[in-house]
């Protein structure tokens, strides 16, 4: 409110867009209901001039104020000036749901159409009853208005000159289904607790959304830190299928890596419902779910 990870699936998106394809900064994500298991360190991806910007996202940004007359007075917003691009909330389909089946949404910033950042935010993951228990804090279980990026610092501070984003728009997609961004799956896991794993059915939206927001757009950064870091690699392959943009990059933020067993492979994206959604694309005609 990105080591790479060549990880692929898609689903039929919150709006029923069904599509077939295949890392930054870290939102404040400790203002949000147990979230004592996100990460804040975040690194941006580098620009034209190979500029890095160190994206240390902070938890619950305090706002700016307007200083007075003659403080800072660079700031301010001159009469008759426009003012920049700010943050909007873009309410999900009805398919769009965190894991207790409360609503989602994400955030728009339009500013430059030809360039855009998709950025995912993290908070860990479930996958049995008791990682899944809201109560563990094992993974960020909701989103609200604590996900705004407004505020926040490294890739989301406009105002800093060595941001290499500073004037690209974002499309920034919150994180509260315990699936890394994968899941299409409604999940029982036994006394009561069913969990909505929707990840990537609201990433899916957020993507929809962006295609048609941002037609013109060439240039497209796909980026995430922890648990948004491992659907980069995925989200910018469907966004080269279905997008005109010719310079395209996943930069998958502190995620790490998973361990190559195909059992856990297997048991892990079944009960996220990662499986039905893998894209149809021709690195993945000969793998099954244990391999992936």
């Amino acid at each position: 409110m990105f080591p790479l990870i060549a990880v692929g699936l898609v689903v039929t998106a919150c709006g029923g867009t069904d599509s077939s394809t295949a890392s930054s900064g870290e939102r404040q994500e400790a203002a949000a209901p147990t979230a004592e298991a996100t990460d804040a360190d975040d690194a941006a991806p580098r620009n034209e001039a190979d500029a890095v910007v160190e994206s240390d996202v902070a938890a619950d940004p305090e706002p700016t104020a307007t200083p007075p007359a003659g403080e800072g007075s660079e700031n301010l917003v001159m009469a008759g000036e426009p003012p920049g691009p700010t943050w909007q909330e873009v309410p999900g389909g009805p398919d769009c749901l965190c894991t207790d089946g409360s609503d989602w949404s994400f955030w728009v910033r339009e500013a430059d159409p030809t360039k855009v950042v998709m950025y995912f935010q993290g908070g860990g993951a479930c996958f049995d009853a008791t990682t899944c228990d809201p109560e563990t804090g094992t993974y960020k279980v909701a989103t609200g208005s604590y996900d705004n990026p407004t505020g926040a610092g490294g890739i989301f501070d406009f105002e800093n000159p060595a941001n290499p984003f500073r004037d690209w728009s974002f499309v920034a997609v919150p994180y509260c289904t315990g699936d890394v961004h994968l899941g299409d799956n409604t999940q029982d896991y036994g006394d009561g607790l069913v969990i909505e794993h929707k990840g990537y059915v609201n990433g899916r939206y957020a993507l929809d959304d962006l295609v048609a927001r941002f037609p013109d757009a060439s240039d497209v950064v796909v980026t995430g830190s922890s648990a948004g870091g491992v659907p980069a690699p995925l989200f910018a392959g469907l966004i080269s299928d279905e997008t005109s943009a010719t310079n395209i990059v996943a930069l998958a933020d502190g995620s790490g890596a998973y361990a190559d067993v195909p059992q856990v492979n297997a048991a892990i994206g079944a009960l996220w419902g990662a499986f039905a959604n893998v894209p149809d694309w021709p690195v993945n005609a000969d793998l099954g779910p244990a391999d992936w």
